[in-house]
């Protein structure tokens, strides 16, 4: 009977390193995927960056690239405007499955780095 008990547990440590590998093959399978989703979407993006297209157009497209190639829930695009300390949006998309629109966002400039330096308006010094 301890050879039959012996047995079942060998049984149930082998099961639980299968479930293991299983976990780590479907996160490196779901990793895989979102570089994919992101290679198409550079794909994609180029292609339509060497048609002449209008920059409003240009950025609509890039963010219904994202969202539908991509599988982000929303991708927007926008301008900096010093003297407003906002950014205005030039393109948006967002998937079905959001309920509420992302349309307003503000964003206080101040809290906004480039290259490690906070943005300043022309004329000033940061």
């Amino acid at each position: 009977m301890s050879a039959h008990l012996a047995g079942d547990r060998e049984l149930e440590e082998v099961s639980q390193r299968f479930e293991q590998m299983a976990g780590v093959i479907r996160q490196r399978e779901r990793a895989l995927n979102r570089r994919n989703g992101l290679y198409a979407v550079l794909s994609h993006t180029n292609k339509i960056i060497i048609h002449d297209v209008e920059p409003r157009v240009l950025f609509e497209r890039f963010c219904e690239i994202a969202v539908n190639y991509g599988e982000f829930a929303a991708a927007w695009v926008g301008e900096v405007d010093l003297a407003s300390q906002q950014v205005r949006p030039l393109g948006y998309r967002q998937d079905q499955l959001l309920h509420e629109p992302l349309t307003h966002l503000l964003i206080a400039m101040p809290s906004i780095n480039v290259c490690g330096r906070p943005l300043s308006m022309p004329g000033t010094t940061s």
